[in-house]
């Protein structure tokens, strides 16, 4: 169901596992590619047990689809990112509810995982197996999971994939409502230095900008220097 007052305006609501929103996931990072995930989340309910998905693609077998959600689970509370049958816990755990919250998971490949809460690093207990395999199914869901606990008033908004690991400035960015810029920095030359900076922005639909700007270092000064004094030397 959509409502109109969600974390940046509009948001969908989902009663149960039964509702979701499917699209296609062809093009979305597989394999071990780096990647990023970012959603805004909110519960009327929390449960005693399980795990509340809220978003996935990929392969539902070991290794092979990540998700993102809630691990209730012995009491841990926490946000959750598996590989489908793994975790990798929030150190920061799940408020009260009815309370929007900005959940990030990034993945510069070759294991590298981290997740964001609100903006800040929140990387907690991690029981990952290392790289991802992510196998492409066809299908992205937001919202409800099979087999998934709960979902009686689970909302989603501003979901976001980015086929690259958002570094903390950005993700810190992103959560205060502005868009990401990448910056990528090169340099040439000794006299004169020119550094290039190509600073890209990407919305929230991917469609990107980018912009050059270059930086020449010129040392106009002449060099001084000091020399010893002159000096007889009888011979």
């Amino acid at each position: 169901t959509w409502v109109a007052d969600g974390a940046r305006g509009g948001a969908y609501r989902f009663n149960d596992n039964s509702q979701n929103i499917s699209a296609t996931d062809a093009g979305l990072p597989a394999g071990d590619a780096p990647r990023s995930v970012a959603a805004w989340m909110m519960l009327e309910t929390n449960y005693a047990n399980g795990c509340t998905g809220m978003f996935s693609y990929g392969t539902p077998a070991s290794n092979q689809q990540i998700t993102l959600g809630i691990d209730w689970r012995s009491g841990r509370n926490q946000y959750v990112f598996s590989q489908y049958g793994s975790a990798f816990l929030s150190a920061r755990k799940i408020g009260g509810t009815g309370v929007w919250v900005h959940v990030v998971y990034t993945y510069g490949g070759s294991g590298a995982h981290h997740l964001y809460v609100d903006g800040l690093p929140s990387d907690g207990l991690q029981e990952m197996w290392g790289m991802i395999n992510t196998v492409l199914s066809g299908v992205l869901r937001l919202g409800g999971q099979t087999g998934s606990t709960g979902l009686a008033g689970g909302y989603l908004d501003e979901v976001m994939i980015f086929d690259r690991a958002l570094s903390a400035e950005e993700v810190f960015a992103l959560c205060r409502g502005a868009t990401p810029v990448q910056l990528v920095e090169s340099s040439e030359g000794a006299c004169p230095n020119v550094i290039t900076r190509v600073w890209t922005a990407t919305n929230a639909c991917g469609d990107t900008v980018s912009a050059t700007q270059r930086i020449s270092t010129v040392d106009t000064k002449k060099p001084t220097m000091i020399v010893p004094a002159d000096k007889i030397i009888g011979c």
